[in-house]
């Protein structure tokens, strides 16, 4: 962060993918980043594998919602060809 601007990290959404300590500006005392979990780096909803470069939907994340509450399917006959867009449509902003 920028202290200066009034930027702060917010240490709650940071991870990493190798042990690492930081300096907390608050307590002046060194704390442990959170360290991401088998590898996988959870971001904007998807995992990625930070050995492969995989990149998994973070199905955790959307524990305990319906379907229905994620995504709106119109029906019109070409229901899959619609649920393929919409998946596009969802992955191709955070992988380009």
């Amino acid at each position: 962060g920028i202290p200066s601007l009034g930027v702060k990290i917010n240490s709650d959404k940071s991870r990493v993918n190798y042990p690492m300590t930081l300096k907390n500006p608050d307590t002046g005392r060194m704390e442990a980043v959170s360290a991401c979990k088998n590898f996988f780096f959870p971001w904007c909803g998807l995992l990625i594998d930070t050995r492969t470069c995989e990149i998994r939907l973070d199905h955790q994340r959307f524990s305990g919602l319906q379907a229905t509450d994620t995504v709106l399917i119109h029906r019109a006959g070409n229901e899959g060809l619609n649920l393929k867009k919409k998946m596009k449509d969802f992955v191709r902003p955070r992988c380009c």
